[in-house]
């Protein structure tokens, strides 16, 4: 009768070795390599997945900074702007600006996640980032 532990042992052993042909993207469609030519490990691929995964969280993040909101509401330093004027004015003296409205509005979705973590509010703390990182960096 057979160990059910070396069995296990065997069979985990032959999973660190398992390789698949290389995912190739072709327009639209995905096609693989041939038999017989490029593999890559499955640790690799779950690697790469994980690593398409967070470059199309982080495209879908810019898209709707560039995209959606910007089509929405227009430039984000004008409405930062204004909501700087407006919570200025709400606090009777202190002078906000766009950089403490973004800097305000990460802390708003931070505190939304202390109640319940969604990948709409990461999405957006990423987002708020992009814009302040414009303000800072990139306007004149």
């Amino acid at each position: 009768m057979s160990n059910p532990m070396n069995e296990l042992d065997k069979l985990a052993s032959g999973l660190e070795k398992l390789s698949i042909r290389k995912p190739i993207k072709y327009g639209g469609s995905t096609k693989y390599t041939p038999k017989g030519e490029e593999t890559i490990s499955l640790e690799d691929a779950v690697q790469n997945s994980k690593a398409d995964k967070s470059r199309e969280f982080l495209q879908e993040a810019h898209g709707i900074v560039y995209g959606d909101r910007h089509e929405e509401y227009g430039d984000a330093a004008n409405n930062f702007n204004d909501i700087a004027k407006m919570w200025t004015d709400w606090n009777r003296g202190y002078h906000f600006t766009k950089e403490d409205v973004a800097m305000m509005m990460i802390m708003v979705k931070i505190a939304r996640c202390h109640q319940n973590w969604t990948e709409d509010s990461l999405k957006d703390i990423v987002g708020y980032c992009t814009i302040l990182h414009r303000f800072k960096f990139l306007d004149d």
